[in-house]
């Protein structure tokens, strides 16, 4: 086990992410990083969570600064349980002052989003002690800044060659790197983008219209990290199965929380008489729906007891919100011709297209027509 101060030198090297999430515990003790960086003594047992929890309450109610409030605000309306799951992710990404009132921003923001931020400027070479609760709040005017203005701050070393560092996370044969030349001024999102252009042209044959702001949907992969893109790819081709032609339709699927994919994968076996991979295949954005969403709108399903024949066309009903499709089944209850067809082997089709159902059906009552099939209200045109 190496000393603190031996381990600091090398926290300081240019390592991988894969050093720092992983490694770090085999290289000194928590408690003495911590205390290093300035930070409490971490620890995952389970015995310190009511003191965890009685600090987080403590910090929601004290009467911080101004800018503050909104984010007490907002924490008083999380549960105990996740907000304390909020700190722990701080705590696990090595946040420096996780426990002070700067980190209430951060508490008030998913555990993903700060995640790959911290993942992101690691990536760009950001030294670890840098990497604050202050910091993590200003990330996307960080992100703006040129390369020469955050290592004149010492956020970055000045030996470091950002784009090199960040390349280090890109599965990128060298010829096939950037061409572009960026002077003095280019900020690190500017980096980024280039970098990932590359990627993205490489790996999918994207053209240029496609790589251009905008196409594809790639906006959403400018601010995540190549370590959360990585682990994107190697899960939806390895786990999910799906084939890469389906995947560049779906360049977006890359920024997903890759957790909320295996949680997905573990705890969803079957949508209807679907295999889960078979349904993610044939309707790739249901990954971005949550696991507990999914198993939320099935359970309610069962309770209509609406069949669990679901075509591909109806599998768009998972990537519906659970709270909009408990709506829309409790509103077929209040108009007559739905309820009384609420056994329809195309129910289903009414509550995917419900608004256009109802409108149709409106425009036949004012004319005193009814309506010989529900085809008639979902068709179309």
């Amino acid at each position: 086990m190496y000393s603190a101060g031996k381990t600091m030198q090398l926290l300081r090297m240019e390592k991988s992410y894969r050093f720092y999430a992983i490694e770090i515990s085999v290289l000194t003790n928590r408690r003495r990083i911590c205390e290093l960086c300035g930070r409490r003594n971490y620890s995952a047992d389970n015995s310190h969570n009511a003191n965890d929890l009685e600090f987080l309450r403590t910090l929601k109610e004290e009467n911080h600064e101004p800018r503050y409030k909104r984010y007490t605000t907002k924490l008083k309306s999380i549960t105990e349980d996740d907000l304390l799951e909020r700190f722990r992710n701080l705590q696990k990404c090595y946040v420096v002052n996780y426990d002070s009132a700067e980190s209430l921003p951060l508490l008030a923001k998913h555990p993903f989003t700060i995640r790959n931020r911290v993942e992101l400027l690691w990536e760009a070479g950001f030294q670890p002690d840098k990497i604050t609760a202050s910091i993590l709040q200003k990330y996307l005017t960080i992100v703006n800044r040129p390369i020469y203005e955050l290592k004149k701050q010492m956020l970055i070393p000045q030996n470091v060659d950002v784009m090199t560092h960040i390349l280090k996370f890109v599965d990128l044969e060298p010829q096939f790197y950037p061409e572009e030349m960026l002077d003095r001024s280019a900020t690190l999102l500017i980096i980024r983008k280039s970098i990932l252009r590359a990627f993205l042209k490489r790996k999918f044959d994207l053209n240029y219209q496609d790589l251009k702001d905008g196409g594809q949907n790639i906006t959403r992969l400018w601010n995540k990290s190549f370590t959360t893109i990585n682990r994107n790819i190697r899960l939806i081709e390895d786990e999910v199965g799906m084939p890469v032609e389906t995947l560049r339709r779906n360049v977006y699927l890359l920024a997903l929380n890759p957790a909320n994919t295996e949680t997905i994968l573990r705890e969803v076996k079957m949508v209807g008489d679907m295999d889960i991979h078979t349904a993610l295949n044939a309707r790739p954005k249901i990954m971005c729906n949550t696991c507990g969403n999914l198993n939320k709108i099935l359970k309610l399903l069962e309770k209509y007891g609406i069949p669990p024949n679901f075509n591909h066309g109806l599998l768009k009903l998972f990537t519906l919100s659970y709270e909009t499709v408990k709506r829309r089944l409790e509103e077929l209850d209040d108009v007559e011709y739905f309820s009384i067809n609420k056994s329809h082997p195309r129910i289903l089709n009414i509550v995917m297209a419900q608004p256009k159902a109802k409108r149709r059906l409106k425009i036949l009552e004012d004319v005193n027509l009814f309506p010989g099939s529900l085809n008639t209200l979902v068709t179309p045109k």
